[in-house]
């Protein structure tokens, strides 16, 4: 898009993983399953780089859920569970809650 190439442009890292991550939740939305993994994984790429916990955590639970919606419940647990232990790493606060919350229902919402 325009603004991830005008982010790119002025190095603004924190934009451009977070509107990565938002195509990739969007393409998700779509069935774009494929697209949208490539996407979130670059974004997990970035939130790396950045140090970011929560939003690392937050994009590990994103291919968990989409994992769940291509029925590839193993995946989905790891990606899940990585997710988890990405966002105790977060300092406690109502955000870390409702992530680890947020997490735990796409767990429970994996078919077995």
């Amino acid at each position: 898009t325009l603004a991830q190439k005008e982010a790119i442009a002025i190095d603004y890292s924190q934009v451009i993983a977070a509107s990565t991550h938002a195509l990739g939740l969007a393409q998700t939305g779509l069935e774009q399953y494929t697209e949208a993994a490539k996407n979130l994984k670059q974004a997990i790429t970035m939130w790396e780089k950045l140090g970011n916990f929560y939003e690392l955590a937050n994009a590990h639970q994103a291919l968990g859920n989409l994992e769940n919606k291509r029925k590839q419940p193993e995946q989905a647990l790891e990606w899940l569970q990585k997710a988890l232990e990405l966002c105790m790493k977060t300092p406690p606060s109502n955000q870390r809650t409702w992530l680890e919350s947020h997490i735990r229902e796409t767990i429970d919402e994996i078919p077995w």
